[in-house]
């Protein structure tokens, strides 16, 4: 990973990914390391993941601005114990899907 700066590549695609969506098109990812899916987490939850620090007072009727995508999968996807059994690599995949919102 860091050889080949991949977490450098990840972060550039999805800083990418919002211009280059068309409205209604979907996003999957696969990550198999939680640096990886933190980071597609934050990445495409954008301002939602954001909370005001503890000690400002808050303010009624604001909330952070949405992000450009709805979450279609709630919760991450991960491997059942039968996929696992069948393929012991698939132990710490984690699926995510995205949809770009039309506006």
């Amino acid at each position: 990973m860091w050889t080949n700066d991949e977490r450098g590549e990840l972060e550039q695609v999805l800083a990418w990914l919002p211009e280059a969506m068309r409205p209604g098109g979907v996003v999957v990812t696969l990550a198999y390391h939680s640096g990886e899916d933190r980071s597609i987490k934050r990445a495409l939850r954008g301002a939602r993941m954001t909370r005001p620090a503890r000690r400002l007072p808050e303010i009624p009727g604001s909330r952070p601005p949405e992000g450009p995508w709805d979450e279609l999968t709630h919760r991450v996807v991960t491997p059942s114990n039968a996929e696992k059994a069948r393929n012991p690599r698939a132990r710490s995949a984690r699926l995510r899907a995205f949809r770009r919102k039309t506006r």
